[in-house]
Order: structure tokens, then C-alpha cells, then sequence
């Protein structure tokens, strides 16, 4: 299995490990071939942090806040606490297929997307060497 979902790190660790015997790689062989798959996976990864850091500031912040000793804050804990108890999780049933629907398919996705990179290069390694 080729290094495909972090296709723009596989260039590089390739580069290194392929080129152990040819010398020391030069900054073009630790580039990836396609800038878009560059743009898209580094674009994901900062997206994903940005998101986690703002979402544990978030969280921090409503801790904080209710960590509160106060009467009122107190009140509202309560308040939180029962209506979270007082859910009904048949109403949201629904919501919770489609979620798992929209798991499964991004699922698939990610594999067909491997897939399609594996086929990539070994149809590259097949016009390498041809018989």
C-alpha cells in the first residue's frame, strides 16, 4: 500500500528513502507532483487545527463560566443538567442515521480515493518499465 492519503508526505519520505543510493535529494524531488493535492492536504490540516483550538477554547470558556460559584450560575447548571436528562432521543433518531449515513460515505470516499492513488502509481511503475 503506497502512502497515499498523506500523498504530499509521500513524496518526500519516497524521495528519501528511493533516493539512499543517488545522493542527497534536491528541493524538486521533495516537492509533491501535483500542487493541488499539496493545496488541498495542507489546507485540511490547518483547517483541522483551527477548528480544535477554537472548539477547546469554546469549551474552556463555557467551563469557566459555569464553574461559576454564584447562585444564579448554580441555577443554571441545574437547569442544564435537567434538560439534558429530559431528551428524548427518539426525536433525534433521524439525525443520528444521517450522521452515520454521512460517516459511512465519507468512508468510502477516503478508500475510493486510496484506491485511485494506487492505481495512479502502478500504472506509472507499468510505464516505467515496460516488458
Amino acid at each position: 500500500m503506497s502512502f497515499a492519503i498523506l500523498y504530499p508526505l509521500s513524496s518526500i519520505l519516497c524521495a528519501g528513502i528511493l533516493s539512499s543510493g543517488r545522493g542527497q535529494p534536491s528541493i524538486f524531488d521533495l516537492l509533491p507532483e501535483d500542487p493541488f493535492d499539496f493545496f488541498r492536504w495542507w489546507l485540511g490540516t490547518i483547517a483541522t487545527i483551527y477548528a480544535t483550538v477554537i472548539m477547546l477554547q469554546s469549551l474552556y470558556g463555557w467551563y469557566v463560566w459555569l464553574a461559576g460559584s454564584d447562585k444564579y450560575i448554580s441555577l443554571l447548571r441545574r437547569y442544564i443538567l435537567v434538560q439534558g436528562l429530559r431528551l428524548r432521543f427518539k426525536a433525534f433518531w433521524g439525525d443520528v442515521i444521517i450522521c452515520g449515513l454521512l460517516c459511512v460515505t465519507f468512508l468510502l470516499l477516503w478508500r475510493a480515493h486510496g484506491l485511485i492513488y494506487d492505481l495512479g502509481d502502478t500504472l506509472r511503475y507499468v510505464r516505467q518499465h515496460p516488458r
